[in-house]
């Protein structure tokens, strides 16, 4: 299993394309993801953290062309910096 990190601002329901390393992913993998909002936290740098923003990852859909389609919601009238954290095998 690999694990990587992806970090974006956004805000609203979004398909959030990611691009792995070649031979990384393909359309049978298991794709398994988790989202927080990054917050300064006592100034020491984005760090994850539960802020009052509602988000959710929706579906997840892994190519043969080494993409995932993330289809996320945040639920925040303004862009907020969040962490996506992947999980592939």
């Amino acid at each position: 299993m690999q694990f990587f990190k992806c970090e974006v601002t956004l805000n609203g329901e979004v398909d959030l394309v990611v691009t792995f390393p070649a031979g990384t992913v393909f359309h049978d993998s298991f794709v398994f993801a988790s989202i927080c909002e990054l917050g300064n936290v006592l100034g020491i740098g984005y760090i994850p953290w539960s802020g009052a923003a509602i988000m959710s990852v929706d579906n997840i859909v892994p190519t043969d062309e080494g993409t995932v389609h993330f289809y996320l919601n945040v639920n925040w009238p303004t862009p907020l910096p969040i962490q996506l954290s992947i999980a592939i095998q």
